[in-house]
């Protein structure tokens, strides 16, 4: 039975419309490699350096493919992290035969699910932290002015009653 690598369902849209600028696209053209073009095999080797040699090589390559693949606010850098950091243990052990084909499958991948959980995420949070039209429970600055002028007023009013009754409207109300 032949194991599927890479997932083939398409990537959700954006919530928002993209510019052309935010998706890497100048004069109609992609920034970057086309993704047409063949991948490069390029051997797995157990030195750091060959490592370091490859995310050299190909860190600028891997950021405008999956800056083509994903809307802001996802952060295209952060998922060519992310890409190092699962690609790297199955290098490492050598049981990738062509390299760069599995980073761009990494990427696809991990491109696609950045943009599922944006969209998810875009459909139940609300991302603003401005006013949110929530009206403010406490009372205006006039309405705290008229009531201490009005309170003004009932002790003036109280006080100026004979002992007796005051005690009385005291004892009745307060």
């Amino acid at each position: 039975m032949a194991q599927v690598l890479f997932s083939t369902a398409p990537a959700l849209p954006c919530q928002k419309k993209c510019s052309q600028k935010e998706r890497g696209i100048r004069n109609g053209r992609a920034f970057g490699p086309r993704e047409a073009a063949p991948p490069k095999a390029v051997p797995a080797r157990d030195s750091a350096r060959a490592i370091q040699a490859l995310i050299a090589n190909h860190r600028a390559e891997l950021l405008a493919f999956v800056r083509r693949r994903v809307c802001p606010p996802i952060e295209a850098a952060d998922i060519v992290q992310d890409i190092w950091t699962k690609a790297l243990p199955a290098i490492d052990a050598g049981s990738v035969d062509n390299v760069i084909a599995y980073l761009y499958g990494v990427a696809r991948n991990l491109s696609a699910e950045a943009m599922r959980l944006e969209y998810r995420q875009t459909r139940w949070f609300v991302h603003s932290t401005g006013d949110l039209g929530i009206a403010d429970e406490a009372p205006s600055a006039h309405r705290v002015a008229n009531a201490k002028d009005q309170l003004q007023q009932l002790e003036g009013a109280v006080g100026s009653l004979p002992d007796r009754c005051r005690k009385v409207f005291e004892l009745r109300h307060i």
